[in-house]
C-alpha cells in the first residue's frame, strides 16, 4: 500500500498493523479514529459574546 496521512493527527501511515478505517478515511490508531468519530458526534459550538464590562 502507499503511504498515507492519519485524517485526524496527520501521522505519516507506514506501518498498516493498527490502522483504522472510519467513513472511508484512514487513521494510524484506534485513539485517532475514535477521536475522530466522537468529534462527528458532539454538538457544533458557537462562542458567546463577552458581556460588557462596566
Amino acid at each position: 500500500m502507499a503511504d498515507e496521512e492519519c485524517a485526524h493527527c496527520g501521522t505519516l501511515i507506514t506501518e498498516w498493523s493498527s490502522v483504522q478505517h472510519v467513513d472511508g478515511k484512514v487513521f494510524c490508531c484506534r485513539n485517532c479514529s475514535t477521536a475522530y468519530t466522537r468529534a462527528q458526534k458532539a454538538p457544533s459550538e458557537t462562542p458567546m459574546a463577552m458581556p460588557p464590562k462596566f
